[in-house]
């Protein structure tokens, strides 16, 4: 259904509460974002719950990336662990593809 990656779904009834995890394997690369959003949409198509009493749990190697090179993000971070590199790591946010 979806190449070399895939997903599966769980559904459960705990305590008369329905969960559902769903865990999948996306494509990677800075350059598929358009295709992980594509086979992520047929995903939750496919498997998310139909039931608006379901909470359903999204997990998994979903391949997003922050976009920006490695040189720039190892300049934003560094190894250092001061209060600049936490300011650093929160730009990161703004830079996230699966938020962004």
């Amino acid at each position: 259904m979806f190449a070399n990656k895939g997903a599966i779904s769980l559904t459960c009834n705990i305590f008369g509460q329905s969960l559902q995890f769903i865990n999948c394997h996306l494509e990677a690369s800075h350059n598929s974002i358009e295709k992980r959003n594509e086979v992520l949409i047929r995903i939750m198509d496919n498997f998310a719950s139909k039931d608006s009493r379901c909470e359903t749990f999204l997990c998994g190697d979903l391949n997003y990336r922050i976009g920006v090179k490695t040189e720039h993000y190892k300049r934003m971070v560094g190894n250092n662990r001061n209060i600049d590199s936490v300011m650093n790591y929160s730009k990161m946010f703004y830079l996230d593809q699966l938020t962004n």
